[in-house]
């Protein structure tokens, strides 16, 4: 196992700020970069036995961004010799930006619910919004569990915003009903205090 960590140690070595990088252009976030350029390292240091990256043939390594919106993929290492031969499509992790920008707009709708108690508007307007960050996440966690990664990021996305989509409504649907119940059991209190 010594010699895989070895290889493995000049690959991270070598690569880690490529990649790192790459994915800060593409994220524009410093922390978000990190996280998956560490995730990448982490899942191939728990592969390594699987794969083998022989170094006197490192010039035919190429290394690409597969896109699920375009019709090719963005080659990111490697000279474009022959694109065709022996290619892998590994998995993207887009899916975790989308898991993690709900979270701020969750902490927003939130903050303004309590700052702004007062003003009946308000309330309406985030009492309606405030299950929907709730409910993509939960939608993610029942569809994807907690694995970010996908082949697809178009279809599985499409199916977390339609269990979502779900989600919001029942919570919608529930808040309704149990504000009506409420209303009925207080107009009951006044009619038998009367």
């Amino acid at each position: 196992m010594g010699g895989f960590q070895e290889e493995f140690e000049k690959i991270y070595i070598r690569y880690f700020n490529d990649i790192f990088l790459f994915l800060k252009k593409m994220s524009k976030e410093e922390c978000i970069a990190e996280e998956i350029t560490s995730e990448t390292f982490c899942k191939t240091m728990r592969s390594i036995d699987t794969m083998v990256i022989p170094f006197e043939r490192e010039a035919k390594i190429q290394i690409f961004y597969a896109q699920n919106d375009a019709p090719g993929d963005v080659l990111i290492y490697g000279l474009n010799k022959n694109t065709e031969e022996n290619g892998v499509t590994m998995p993207g992790v887009i899916l975790m930006l989308y898991f993690l920008s709900v979270l701020p707009a969750f902490v927003v709708l939130a903050i303004l619910r309590l700052l702004l108690r007062n003003k009946q508007a308000i309330i309406v307007w985030t009492d309606s919004a405030i299950p929907f960050p709730v409910s993509y996440m939960a939608a993610q966690l029942c569809t994807k569990e907690i694995n970010v990664t996908t082949y697809s990021s178009q279809r599985d996305f499409c199916m977390i915003i339609l269990a979502a989509m779900l989600l919001y409504f029942a919570m919608l649907t529930g808040k309704s009903l149990y504000k009506t119940k409420r209303n009925a059991s207080g107009d009951r209190h006044e009619k038998i205090s009367v």
